[in-house]
């Protein structure tokens, strides 16, 4: 008959034990079992770095078939002969155009280095035809900061870069004071201009033409200065240039 001290029947909870009787029963556990959970527990292990690694493979499997070229080598060799290196070499030369020519590689000083650059190169790697196209580029020089003020029915100065801004083919800086005010209708149609003969011609940007025409055919018609008007929707004045 068995006793009430004995471990293995007694009725006492599993935490209460003594740590003698619960190392008794630990190692009262077949070893078969024993494995069984080891075993168990590093296939869980297993299970999850294998899925780890699984996904890690399809990542850098989508990366690289993403970096490759979508056509055909023989058919499109220009793409595949592209790289960061050779688009950062063609950068340094027009940096370094641009270091010859007052900080210019466009438009004004260094436009012509780099045009010819380019036909050089066009010339050395590719096969297509090459030819220049001339086109007009306004180009200006700010003497002094603009002011922009309105003396009726109230005095209201505002402030450049603020409240308006100038854009690079603006004229050549004279005062106008009190001059009158044309509102356009339609900058880009001529018939819709009105009569804006010695008068500040305020409009608004159109999709019909660039800001560049509009204002330039303003001026043909005898504005004084041409003041371009943004949406309520925008805070800031444009930067067009």
């Amino acid at each position: 008959m068995s006793s009430l001290e004995d471990p293995i029947h007694t009725d006492e909870a599993p935490l209460l034990r003594s740590r003698a009787n619960t190392a008794d029963i630990s190692r009262s556990r077949p070893q078969g079992s024993r494995i069984a959970e080891w075993y168990e527990s590093r296939s869980r292990d297993m299970l999850a770095l294998t899925t780890v690694l699984l996904l890690l493979g399809i990542g850098l499997g989508m990366w690289v078939y993403g970096t490759l070229p979508t056509s055909d080598r023989d058919e499109h060799p220009h793409e595949y002969a592209l790289s960061t290196d050779r688009i950062r070499d063609h950068l340094a030369q027009f940096l370094d155009i641009a270091n010859k020519h007052n900080s210019s590689r466009s438009v004004t000083n260094g436009h012509a280095a780099s045009a010819e650059y380019v036909v050089s190169q066009l010339k050395a790697h590719g096969d297509c035809d090459i030819y220049k196209q001339s086109f007009m580029s306004p180009v200006w020089t700010v003497h002094k900061a603009p002011r922009l003020s309105v003396k009726a029915p109230v005095q209201i100065d505002y402030l450049h870069e603020t409240d308006f801004q100038v854009m690079r083919y603006g004229g050549q800086g004279a005062t106008i004071e009190g001059a009158r005010v044309a509102v356009v209708g339609d900058g880009c149609v001529v018939d819709r201009v009105g009569d804006v003969d010695g008068k500040i011609a305020v409009a608004r940007p159109s999709a019909g033409c660039s800001l560049f025409e509009a204002a330039f055919m303003l001026e043909q018609k005898g504005a004084s200065a041409v003041v371009f008007v943004r949406s309520a929707r925008f805070k800031a004045p444009s930067t067009a240039r």
